[in-house]
């Protein structure tokens, strides 16, 4: 998704820096607030995109205790490819979108980034700091942008950061205060912050009073807030509002709008649970906590490019969402939770998993512990597999033949950074144990030699 948004970017326009302004105008779709135009070339994007969009604009709003207009649209100009959007949008310096008043410019069909500066268009135009912090939180971009540590910075060098600042300090530190004070505070407040934070050149002096002003607190005092907040904090209202995952082993086919993957769905753990996933299909997907961030949870599930794929996920009691990304046609999920423990501090101490033997690949996630887990894992007949760590330190994982077994039978993993790290092998056999040190989180990989994860 983009980073820099249009700060400036309409005196661009009417200066003609940026190259020519050619917006797709051949096809229009229209629903109650949206005019969508496309050109006639483009042939990933249908109407159907109308209702998501509309779905998308009402959550919002409601989150943040906006209403719509009467007679207010938006106008969303969907480019062919990155090609068309970087030659004609009128979007220099930006990598896949950007806003201009209340219409965006982008090659992405659903850029729920973008779409957020276009709702708040009517409100204000806010510091770039609070504009970007308010698109980041409500996208739930943190994932992408911080997924392990908080802002390294005060936030007043956040707030003067430039836009095309390589460190992203402007977003990090926007998305992860504004993330907070939207899930501990009023979120209808942030209206008023919008409206009353002095404008896109308020200083940091400013827009702290105005912040004083409408949250009754210094900003020196919230900012340590969130700053503490174990995880960080997120405010997710699109995605953890998606239908919810049944976790009792039925099959959920999850399909596209116009070829989108934003089919998310939620789940509800009343307790730490091991669960068990399995599914066809390619694509990509993460399990994300709707409330904190954490290490694993920032990483990708690439269960990909294979027909079908497994995972033993031990996930602590909260509120997630499935987040993924297809590749082609749709998918097929199955989630349970495990009526027995999967993972134990012992290796004795747990049911053992069998894995599919046309799975060709299998996630195995540990949540974090102050002591050391162990899954064991079964096999039909012995199997040669590749492993390593998606994430978590190197020599704190290992996989070993059997349960009790010397050490030094054992297989030590690495985290995998292709292409410099060279694969594991080992056999997968009838009672194989992956065993992990007391760590903040591990997310073990398994695939046949010959896929690439």
């Amino acid at each position: 998704m983009s980073l820099r948004h249009e700060v400036g970017l309409c005196a661009c326009l009417l200066v003609g820096c940026g190259g020519d302004v050619e917006l797709p105008s051949d096809r229009l779709w229209t629903s109650a607030h949206f005019r969508y135009h496309t050109r006639s070339t483009n042939t990933e994007t249908c109407p159907d995109i109308l209702a998501l969009l509309e779905q998308h604009g009402d959550v919002i709003h409601q989150a943040l205790g906006l209403s719509w207009d009467p007679g207010e649209v938006i106008d969303y100009y969907d480019f062919d490819d990155a090609m068309d959007f970087a030659a004609h949008a009128g979007c220099e310096g930006f990598a896949d979108g950007c806003t201009v008043g209340a219409s965006v410019r982008s090659f992405v069909p659903f850029h729920d980034h973008e779409l957020i500066h276009a709702y708040l268009a009517k409100v204000g135009q806010p510091p770039p700091f609070l504009q970007e912090g308010v698109a980041v939180a409500l996208s739930c971009e943190l994932y992408r942008l911080a997924p392990h540590a908080p802002p390294t910075v005060a936030w007043r060098e956040a707030f003067t950061s430039k836009l095309d600042d390589p460190s992203e300090a402007l977003f990090v530190g926007g998305g992860w205060l504004v993330s907070r004070i939207l899930a501990t505070r009023d979120p209808h407040l942030l209206v008023d912050l919008y409206r009353a934070s002095g404008g896109p050149a308020a200083s940091p002096d400013d827009f702290a009073a105005a912040f004083a002003r409408v949250y009754a607190t210094t900003l020196d005092d919230a900012w340590a807030d969130a700053l503490r907040a174990p995880g960080g904090t997120l405010f997710c209202p699109w995605q953890c509002s998606r239908p919810a995952l049944p976790m009792d082993g039925s099959q959920v086919v999850l399909g596209s709008v116009c070829g989108q993957s934003t089919d998310q769905r939620t789940l509800m753990l009343a307790q730490d649970s091991d669960t068990v996933w399995s599914g066809s299909g390619e694509t990509q997907f993460n399990i994300r906590n709707c409330n904190h961030l954490s290490a694993l949870e920032g990483d990708p599930l690439a269960f990909g490019t294979t027909p079908t794929f497994g995972a033993v996920l031990s996930l602590g009691m909260g509120e997630y969402y499935l987040d993924r990304q297809i590749r082609s046609g749709p998918v097929t999920f199955a989630a349970q939770i495990a009526p027995q423990p999967l993972v134990s501090s012992t290796c004795t101490g747990a049911t053992s998993v069998t894995v599919d033997p046309s799975a060709a690949f299998f996630y195995v996630r540990f949540r974090p512990a102050a002591m050391g887990q162990s899954i064991t894992l079964s096999a039909s007949s012995p199997r040669v597999m590749t492993a390593g760590l998606s994430n978590g330190p190197d020599g704190n994982v290992n996989i070993c033949p059997a349960c009790g077994v010397n050490p030094s039978q054992c297989v030590p993993l690495a985290t995998r950074v292709a292409p410099a790290t060279p694969d594991i092998g080992f056999t997968l056999s009838s009672d194989s144990v992956i065993s992990i040190q007391p760590d903040a989180g591990v997310l073990v990989s398994l695939w046949p030699p010959a896929n690439a994860r």
